[in-house]
């Protein structure tokens, strides 16, 4: 499965200023930091794009959208186009391969902060350095 994070507001009743239902709302979906309208997807496999604003249903409802590993913008505006929230730098999904993983070399040297990574390596003393992946040595 991709690395995934549904979108801020999609899956949600939208209101209005007043706490209306704001029918028809529009969620635009941007790159962080951005005006680039960024790739969203309708499947949590992100392989079926979503149209980009996604628009409420009548009763408010906005339909989910996804989103890969990258930061995004939203901004989130009525039917009428009037800005109702604007959010940007929100984080993308968590990359499923831990960065401990990717490092060409890992120095062991704080055991609180590594928890359970310790439990992967039995033979790892505090203050060793290992190498990882294909062909490492200790």
């Amino acid at each position: 499965m991709a690395d995934n994070r549904i979108v801020e507001y999609s899956g949600q009743y939208i209101r209005n200023a007043t706490g209306g239902t704001a029918g028809g709302a529009k969620l635009y979906v941007y790159d962080a930091g951005t005006t680039d309208l960024a790739s969203i997807y309708t499947n949590t496999a992100l392989t079926v794009a979503s149209a980009n604003p996604v628009i409420a249903g009548s009763d408010g409802l906005m339909p989910f959208a996804y989103r890969g590993i990258a930061s995004y913008k939203v901004v989130l505006k009525t039917s009428a186009d009037v800005t109702l929230d604007t959010e940007d730098n929100l984080p993308g999904a968590l990359d499923s391969v831990p960065q401990i993983l990717r490092a060409a070399e890992v120095r062991i040297d704080r055991p609180l902060c590594l928890g359970k990574w310790l439990a992967w390596l039995p033979d790892v003393e505090i203050g060793d350095t290992m190498s990882t992946g294909p062909g490492a040595r200790r």
